[in-house]
């Protein structure tokens, strides 16, 4: 189409209004430009104004942590509601200047906020914690392991030397152990979310006792099938013969995968498996008894020992993925848990290894009188085996035994229950088997002859004279099992006759001789001497760096104080658990100080200057002596019982004196 506005055909003279359809309202547009501007203004200012009032709100917060009773966890608070606020204002400056996001500062914020939560409800929950923990380990519901959890808490819960922090970049809070310089310590420190977890963590105790009743159930069942099918269904057979096919059992094929196969099942838990050798007191191979500790504690050890992983006794407890402390074990643990275990399944039959049957003979029929005399009087030799196991059976034998005689005693007298944790204690006490109640007494049966003051009564050649077993096991069947029927003598008598009375347990195959190791350590230490650190740094060097330090006098005394009682777990390790060692005064401390060392309730006092050389040598030179006059001491208590009796397996009835 030809274009009508051609020069030619343009009549300038002729005025044409404008079409105000196609106009710009620029003052509409303006009025557009301006308001959507000012609407990002104004988003950017609502923004802002939150942000501005999240941070003052959570400010507002951190001021409001609460009062506490104890004066030290008042100014932990106070000083972690200071130290946040910083935190929490540092990050509001950056947002201001564009460095991070709001995002991010809104994480900070949560996790912040997140902390102190828990700080709150922790520093109100340690005393009720504490108080559940210490139940649980009396009644002997709680683990060993539960123990250690406490420990570890406790270190938290004491607040001495402790401050809670927030992380300046993740908001995360934290409670640091701090150095006499106020600094944190590497490796002590938690968040108080572990702290948390930690704080709701239970372990619930492993009675092995009771897990192998169904395993012992599971073999008289298969003792059972062997004796039908090799003499009948109506054989009668003798306690020797069941012995017999016992053995016969276990030492077959069958028998060994069986054993292996129940053996594993009650460790199949790690946390089963670290009561268990916990409560049993199991040792590595050098005698040192197994202790529970982290990766930390097994690391220095096996620094300081050779890498010999074989005896390193700690029994690891690491934080796993699923935020749970859980147990760990070396080879060479496990392979004692294993052998434990297998001794507390045989140990816990009437499984002797050469035995000859007595007779076999016809079943008849029993009249309701002959049945239920019968019945008792098994149950009354059941106990009195049992007796046999506590006084020297091994250690599998002497715990099933415990458990079996001290759950018959509790239902047979629940007025007057033993205690569930050790209700027969033979080990702690040298002349007495303790047994333990409920109500708080305690039964003492002597182990040796003793006078009225509880004095040795000694032989022509100056030996202690033992008590013989019969006496021994007619004081404790009184005390723990529920003998009915008869006197104690009638049973002894009908148990002489019926079983051969009792039976010295725990040697070989054939009646030998045995003479028990004495185990003997060496005695004398060098402790200034010995390395504490991988570096090989000394005690010595350790005590006169701690001294050279600034900072408070009682957190160097605290310092000293934790390094030397390491040292006496270390050197007092499988001897005595009684001990300590502290200042005399941390707070007004001088050049000349006191130190207190107390073992088996036996006071020390060794005075000595801590800044000098001379000073910290007179102190390792002093704790010297103290510590090789104590391990002398437990030597000759080991070479005192160690090789005196000596014992045959051979079932014949004791003399009755």
């Amino acid at each position: 189409m030809a274009n009508p506005f051609t020069k030619k055909s343009i009549d300038f003279d002729v005025y044409e209004r404008a079409n105000p359809e196609a106009a710009i309202d620029w003052g509409k547009q303006a009025k557009t430009i301006s308001d959507a501007f000012q609407g990002v203004a104004d988003e950017r200012a609502k923004k802002k104004a939150a942000i501005e009032k999240s941070f003052n709100d959570q400010q507002a917060e951190l001021n409001k942590l609460g009062e506490y009773d104890n004066p030290t966890a008042q100014e932990i608070v106070m000083n972690a509601g200071q130290d946040g606020a910083q935190k929490l204002m540092d990050i509001k400056n950056l947002v201001k200047r564009g460095i991070i996001k709001p995002s991010e500062a809104t994480m900070f914020q949560q996790n912040q906020l997140n902390g102190f939560n828990l700080l709150k409800q922790n520093m109100g929950n340690f005393d009720k914690t504490f108080q559940e923990y210490t139940k649980r380990l009396q009644d002997g519901t709680g683990a060993p392991g539960e123990e250690w959890l406490a420990k570890q808490l406790e270190g938290f819960a004491s607040l001495n030397g402790k401050s809670v922090q927030t992380d300046p970049l993740t908001g995360k809070v934290s409670m640091l152990s701090l150095d006499e310089n106020g600094k944190p310590i590497d490796g002590e420190s938690m968040s108080l979310q572990r702290l948390t977890l930690l704080m709701k963590q239970k372990i619930d105790n492993f009675d092995v006792g009771e897990a192998v009743v169904g395993i012992k159930d599971e073999v008289g069942t298969i003792t059972t099938s062997l004796v039908n099918s090799k003499y009948g269904p109506n054989a009668v057979i003798t306690e020797e013969e069941r012995s017999r096919l016992e053995t016969e059992f276990f030492t077959s094929e069958k028998g060994k995968t069986f054993l292996e196969q129940k053996a594993q099942s009650l460790i199949a838990s790690p946390f089963d498996q670290q009561s268990m050798m916990m409560n049993a007191k199991l040792t590595t191979e050098n005698g040192t008894q197994y202790q529970i500790g982290s990766q930390e504690d097994y690391d220095e050890w096996m620094a300081a020992n050779d890498n010999d992983e074989k005896n390193n006794p700690f029994l690891v407890m690491e934080f796993d993925k699923d935020n749970q402390y859980k147990p760990r074990f070396n080879e060479f643990q496990n392979e004692k848990a294993m052998d434990y275990a297998k001794a507390q399944i045989t140990g816990s039959l009437d499984y002797k290894k050469t035995q000859q049957v007595k007779s076999l003979a016809q079943k008849q029929q029993d009249t309701p009188a002959t049945a239920g005399r019968k019945k008792e009087q098994q149950t009354n030799f059941g106990y009195l085996q049992s007796i046999n196991k506590v006084l020297d059976g091994d250690q599998g034998m002497f715990n099933a035994a415990v458990k079996d005689l001290a759950a018959q005693w509790n239902k047979a007298n629940p007025d007057n229950q033993l205690v569930l944790k050790e209700p027969v204690d033979r080990s702690s006490d040298e002349k007495f088997i303790l047994v333990k109640y409920q109500n708080g007494t305690t039964q003492k049966i002597p182990k040796f002859q003793l006078d009225a003051d509880e004095n040795y009564v000694l032989d022509k050649n100056g030996e202690k004279i033992p008590v013989d077993k019969k006496t021994q096991a007619e004081a404790l069947t009184s005390y723990i099992t529920p003998i009915t029927g008869s006197s104690y003598s009638q049973v002894y008598d009908e148990f002489v006759k019926s079983e051969g009375g009792f039976e010295d347990l725990g040697f070989a195959d054939q009646t030998v001789s045995y003479t028990a190791p004495i185990q003997t350590i060496d005695a004398k230490t060098n402790i200034g001497g010995t390395p504490v650190d991988v570096d090989g740094t000394t005690l010595s060097d350790k005590l006169i760096s701690i001294s050279d330090k600034g900072g408070k006098d009682e957190n160097k005394g605290a310092a000293m104080e934790a390094e030397l009682r390491k040292t006496l777990q270390k050197n007092l390790s499988g001897i005595t658990d009684s001990y300590d060692i502290k200042f005399k005064d941390l707070v007004n401390w001088s050049d000349t100080n006191e130190m207190i060392v107390t073992i088996d309730g036996v006071e020390e006092k060794i005075t000595f200057n801590t800044s000098t050389a001379e000073g910290v040598a007179k102190l390792t030179g002093k704790l010297d002596e103290i510590l090789t006059a104590r391990r002398e001491k437990y030597n000759k208590e080991q070479q005192g019982g160690g090789n005196k009796d000596k014992n045959t397996k051979k079932k014949t009835p004791l003399s009755k004196k």
